[in-house]
């Protein structure tokens, strides 16, 4: 059975022949000659051919050793250019970080924490998952985000913890000259004689409602949508008023929309972080973690610690 050989087998032979004999290699190496000598026929006996003709002052590459040097070369250089990347990772110089979040959480909170982390490390490369539903946690399942932000489900499982940091409210969405348009608080039953164009069950925000249309006692809805992108424009096209969560409101910025809240009951969506229970984060990770408890420490509704 030939024995194995490692990296520093490869080592020891590449600095052989690059400084000329053992001697030489041996104290570049800080090893004995004789470990060196061993470390030389470890490796030919794994690979089962003569790599170097030695003599007592001499030694020179045989065919096999000519034709394997630059192979050994190349695994050498490979494996620097890995530790150097890692090290970069773990200095945070270089590498990627990768998050998931809800459409609404990307669109309006991950603009300000990714501006604060690439100001801090801007060797880091970043990528956002923006997902509905139960997409979001299965990024963080299976290993495609490190963390995410997404809402409290009912049934989180027993491989992730949910750890809550925002309380977000629903709003009344409405064109500015609709006969609901204004800025008052608003009941729920408000809504019970009019079409309401809806979220459908693909939406995080659409089941959740749908949940608690009963406790509402309203909602019917004549039209039906899965994203807040295509309520909004439904909505700025005058075709009936909608729901959706207060946080949704902040990143449209000037429209032609009012936005009322609505009350009684008083329904709200808890928004968390969502992480594998027993995983350790990436630096980078951490980091940005950090930055989103940092902005949302500032916004209505934190609930964090």
């Amino acid at each position: 059975m030939r024995e194995r050989f490692g990296l520093e087998d490869i080592r020891a032979f590449v600095t052989v022949v690059e400084l000329g004999g053992f001697n030489r290699a041996a104290g570049e190496l800080a090893i004995t000659q004789s470990a060196l000598t061993r470390r030389i026929q470890k490796l030919e006996d794994g690979l089962g051919a003569r790599l170097l003709n030695r003599t007592t002052r001499s030694q020179e590459l045989t065919a096999i050793g000519r034709q394997f040097l630059a192979s050994a070369r190349r695994t050498l250089a490979q494996f620097s250019e890995s530790v150097s990347d890692i090290r970069d990772v773990i200095t945070l110089k270089g590498g990627r970080v990768s998050v998931a979040g809800l459409m609404t959480v990307s669109a309006y909170l991950f603009p300000q924490v990714v501006d604060r982390f690439s100001v801090a490390f801007p060797g880091v490369r970043v990528r956002i998952l923006d997902a509905t539903g139960a997409e979001i946690a299965e990024h963080v399942r299976r290993g495609e985000a490190e963390f995410a932000i997404d809402m409290q489900s009912n049934e989180p499982g027993r491989d992730v913890a949910f750890t809550p940091i925002l309380r977000d409210g629903f709003v009344l969405a409405c064109h500015k000259d609709h006969a609901l348009a204004g800025t008052t608080p608003i009941e729920w039953q408000a809504l019970a004689t009019m079409p309401v164009i809806t979220m459908g069950k693909i939406s995080a925000i659409g089941r959740l409602l749908g949940d608690r249309w009963g406790e509402a006692g309203c909602l019917a809805g004549s039209i039906e949508v899965q994203h807040i992108s295509t309520l909004t424009a439904f909505l700025e096209a005058g075709l009936g008023v909608g729901v959706m969560p207060s946080l949704a409101t902040e990143m449209e910025g000037a429209s032609s929309l009012r936005y009322r809240r609505l009350i009684e009951p008083d329904l709200s969506r808890t928004i968390g972080i969502i992480e594998k229970i027993g995983g350790t984060l990436s630096p980078a990770a951490a980091e940005m973690k950090k930055i989103v408890l940092d902005v949302a420490r500032v916004l209505p509704g934190y609930c964090g610690v």
